[in-house]
């Protein structure tokens, strides 16, 4: 391996990935509509990219949805 592509490898590692709000409902099997309702709750941050587009972190993401304890 190159030291350059290494460095390429772990700046792509540290970057956060970004979702849409149909693909971040797809994984979690839920409506867009509840994407949408938890950005304005203000429980899921979510960024936009020009005038249409929002994006959310997975981690972010993540974090919302959780597993209940028995």
């Amino acid at each position: 391996m190159a030291i350059g592509s290494r460095a390429t490898d772990q700046r792509h590692s540290a970057a956060p990935q970004w979702l849409s709000l149909q693909q971040a409902a797809g994984i979690y099997g839920v409506s867009t509509d509840t994407i949408r309702r938890r950005v304005a709750s203000g429980d899921l941050p979510a960024f936009r990219c020009g005038r249409r587009i929002i994006r959310v972190r997975a981690e972010d993401l993540s974090r919302l949805f959780h597993e209940i304890p028995r």
